[in-house]
């Protein structure tokens, strides 16, 4: 169930939030597939990839969060799909342990200290993984799609998956970028950018009515406002065409 009194599930209800996220989704993802969602909060995004990879595709679903994951928890057990699979845990660029910075707009809460200070009422100890560590221990040869949405700690989930990426074991990658004046910027956002390119990765800004090629907003990513999403695609797989059809 979604909590209506909360603005950030409100908007996701009235399909005010992530249209370009989901229709890159849509075109993306197929029956049998496979897709990770890294910040998957109280699962609006995991259900909806669930349903499109049905019960012959599995979606892994990351939230540190104690109380949205339990939440996300009694999503994925009432899931008739049963292809929900829940894991307790942040995604970083090592694993061990970090500080959940716990935000009275669970949406807000983040890895990072700088993310939404003046809400923030706890904080909390979790476990963290990388997203190499997890392809790794569960023997997973091929992702379709990954997206990550963690409040300012999205570079340091793409430096813990470097080595999938160089592998090209996932075909899709959707994640946001902090804005360059957030004090969450990560100066080395561009530099794991220009890595995934050259990995194999072709990178488009996902605009509310187009896309945009990584070289036309690399020095300015304030071009992506308001919603900062970036989408990679695996050159030589089928989605490096999906960019230029998605509006």
């Amino acid at each position: 169930m979604m909590d209506f009194s909360n603005p950030s599930e409100r908007h996701l209800f009235l399909g005010m939030a992530g249209q370009p996220v989901l229709r890159v989704m849509q075109r993306v993802l197929h029956p049998g597939d496979l897709a990770v969602d890294v910040g998957a909060n109280v699962g609006f995004m995991t259900a909806y990839m669930a349903q499109l990879v049905g019960g012959k595709g599995n979606v892994y679903s990351f939230e540190p969060h104690p109380v949205v994951g339990k939440r996300l928890q009694s999503l994925a057990s009432s899931n008739p799909l049963a292809n929900i699979k829940v894991i307790a845990a942040a995604v970083s660029s090592e694993q061990g342990t970090a500080t959940l910075h716990v935000s009275s707009r669970h949406s807000l809460s983040s890895l990072h200290d700088s993310w939404a200070p003046d809400t923030v009422v706890n904080r909390v100890n979790v476990p963290t993984v990388t997203l190499d560590s997890f392809l790794e221990e569960y023997q997973i040869q091929r992702v379709r799609l990954v997206k990550i949405d963690v409040e300012g700690h999205e570079a340091a989930v793409l430096q813990g998956f470097a080595s999938s990426m160089a592998k090209g074991l996932a075909d899709c990658i959707i994640f946001e970028v902090t804005p360059p004046l957030h004090r969450a910027f990560n100066k080395q956002t561009t530099q794991i950018m220009d890595a995934m390119q050259e990995q194999g990765y072709a990178i488009h800004g996902l605009l509310e009515h187009s896309t945009i090629p990584y070289s036309d907003f690399r020095r300015d990513l304030d071009i992506l406002a308001p919603e900062y999403n970036v989408v990679a695609f695996k050159y030589g797989t089928e989605c490096s065409q999906i960019v230029f059809s998605l509006y």
